[in-house]
């Protein structure tokens, strides 16, 4: 059974009149090469809004102009050069699930405070530590965080994220 988006509540904005795609999931690509990826997504620049690479083994998986979602749950082969320079190319990205990303850590967070439309940010069994998540609270008005089974979290920075973001806005379970 397929798994859906977890904003997916979200309301669609059709942004083009343009046909294409506006959401794919590429699931357990272990072995398909990035050119078969790539051909997929060609031309879908001007229509795709959510792009979730869930649990993909290749290293080198790139970013579309124009993404409003991306969900890179467990992909593990994610290095965090990888992610800085995927959130470098995808500036318009609303909602950004990182959940399992062993690679996701403070200078992976320095990258992501500049996505300016930012408003969901999953950064759940990741390596963020109380210092990439003071400069969340500092640069980024987000509107939920989740941070659930993040050990190198201390529970003063919990604390402090709750009363910054709203204990419904900052979820750690």
């Amino acid at each position: 059974m397929p798994q859906t988006s977890p904003y997916e509540e979200r309301k669609w904005r059709n942004r083009s009149s343009q046909p294409g795609l506006r959401e794919i999931s590429l699931w357990g690509l272990k072995s398909t090469p990035d050119e078969c990826i790539i051909a997929t997504l060609e031309n879908q620049q001007l229509t795709l809004e959510i792009l979730a690479l869930v649990n993909l083994g290749g290293a080198s998986r790139g970013s579309r102009l124009g993404l409003l979602e991306v969900n890179l749950d467990a992909s593990i082969a994610f290095e965090d050069i990888h992610l800085c320079a995927f959130a470098e190319k995808a500036p318009s990205i609303e909602a950004l699930s990182l959940l399992g990303v062993l690679k996701t850590n403070d200078r992976v967070i320095e990258k992501v405070i500049k996505l300016g439309w930012l408003t969901q940010l999953d950064i759940s069994r990741t390596q963020v530590t109380d210092i990439g998540v003071r400069m969340l609270m500092d640069e980024c008005e987000l509107v939920e965080v989740l941070a659930a089974d993040c050990r190198l979290l201390s529970p003063q920075v919990i604390r402090d994220a709750s009363d910054h973001y709203g204990e419904h806005a900052f979820k750690t379970i």
